[in-house]
């Protein structure tokens, strides 16, 4: 059994894409578990910077922007070239998988493997590691063909995600964002308008890749990762919605009260 297991791990590390994801979430998740340390080790001595902020310390939240609102859309842009330039159509190119999709999505995977993994070196709440948990497994999923022909999909619907923890990210930066001034308000929309955008999408977006994705061998028999894929999606952007309805009553109910303790 174990020279069994041995072959077969062998034969995986001979597969040439096998070992191309390995190598690259081994060295992205080395970068970005150090570049996070070495914050962490940084900030020690600053209060402020480990104050929580949506269940992350602050400096861990700041460091968090960079990736969702530069390096994440950056690869998402380079992936998407061939359909921007008009050599691969829209459709081709969300039906990509590993054997034909674009190195950015590989290096999207990889990155955001690595951006998950970094927070084991920082203060996490029990939700977010729950969280965490979840993402990666949504990765692997993708990485392995758990989820058949989701390279490109996967790319686009985390992409899509991160984009609303960017406005969820500065809202939660902002605590008393309510509270301010009219400047601060229009900004409170402007955060509260990206995260409907971003949870009304990914909704679309695992809701297409159930039901749509049935033209291949390979896409039909995967009807069980196509569905849980779409399941667990819904269940995070219903709860992300949630979370950012709460907050935002809250906050106004905080800025009542300040008003009438002003009266």
């Amino acid at each position: 059994m174990a020279d069994e297991i041995i072959d077969v791990a062998a034969g995986l590390m001979r597969d040439e894409v096998v070992s191309q994801h390995l190598s690259g979430c081994a060295i992205a998740i080395a970068l970005e578990t150090s570049a996070m340390a070495m914050a962490h080790y940084c900030c020690l001595t600053g209060q402020r910077w480990h104050r929580d902020v949506g269940g992350f310390p602050c400096y861990a939240s700041i460091f968090s922007l960079l990736h969702q609102g530069v390096i994440f859309p950056s690869l998402l842009i380079i992936a998407l070239a061939p359909v921007i330039a008009g050599t691969l159509t829209w459709h081709d190119w969300l039906h990509n998988g590993w054997d034909d999709a674009p190195l950015a999505c590989a290096l999207f995977h990889y990155t955001i493997l690595g951006y998950w993994c970094k927070d084991v070196v920082v203060p996490l709440s029990a939700l977010m590691w729950v969280h965490h948990a979840a993402c990666v497994g949504g990765v692997v999923a993708s990485l392995t063909g758990a989820l058949p022909r989701c390279a490109a999909m996967y790319t686009l619907g985390a992409v899509t995600l991160e984009l609303g923890s960017l406005a969820n990210a500065v809202h939660e930066l902002r605590p008393t964002i309510a509270l301010a001034g009219a400047r601060d308000r229009r900004l409170r929309a402007a955060c509260t308008a990206l995260m409907w955008a971003s949870n009304l999408l990914a909704v679309y977006w695992v809701l297409l890749y159930a039901t749509t994705f049935t033209e291949t061998a390979v896409e039909r028999d995967g009807v069980v990762g196509r569905w849980s894929a779409a399941v667990v999606g819904c269940g995070l952007a219903a709860v992300r919605q949630r979370d950012l309805l709460k907050r935002n009553a809250d906050e106004d109910d905080a800025a009542s009260e300040g008003a009438r303790a002003l009266v």
